[in-house]
């Protein structure tokens, strides 16, 4: 479902993704989905958070110019779609992203509107918590430690908070 939303990253004190999502935005969606991520990596004995932060805070937002220079190298060698090219710039990647970051840093597009988007997660790997934001409706929030944040609570969430405004 058309769901939008928005994902960042914290890492080192700054803010190293700020991604448009389109789909699943809320947190049975794309909520879900960074939980698993959390999860997946917090209890993999092989994982290395200081590299995976590391990767986070070697990632470069693009210029609009850069971003546009790119769509238009898709189109003069007609690719099917940008996205084929580049799936970590669409719209469709949303919480993937976190997994394509974790092997390797990218470039991305740094997205500073928020009016469209329903819900804005934050993953903050310095307080290794997740912020769930609702934007659209009471403006709620939610801030899990990466324990925490699992899909199963993010199930509790969502319910909680349809539930309240079910009642009000």
């Amino acid at each position: 479902m058309g769901t939008r939303h928005q994902i960042e990253v914290i890492a080192k004190k700054e803010l190293r993704v700020a991604q448009y999502g389109q789909w699943d935005g809320y947190p049975t969606g794309q909520g879900e989905d960074i939980a698993e991520f959390i999860q997946a990596h917090i209890k993999d004995a092989d994982w290395t958070k200081e590299r995976t932060i590391e990767n986070f805070t070697e990632c470069v937002f693009l210029t609009a110019a850069q971003t546009e220079q790119l769509e238009n190298l898709t189109q003069s060698f007609k690719l099917k779609s940008f996205v084929n090219l580049t799936p970590h710039l669409s719209r469709d990647t949303g919480a993937k992203l976190l997994e394509l970051i974790k092997d390797k840093p990218l470039a991305l597009v740094k997205n500073d509107d928020l009016s469209w988007c329903e819900y804005k997660y934050i993953i903050n790997f310095d307080s290794a918590t997740v912020e769930v934001i609702e934007l659209s409706r009471e403006k709620r929030a939610k801030v899990f430690s990466f324990e925490d944040c699992t899909k199963e609570n993010m199930q509790k969430l969502e319910t909680e908070w349809n539930e309240e405004e079910e009642a009000a």
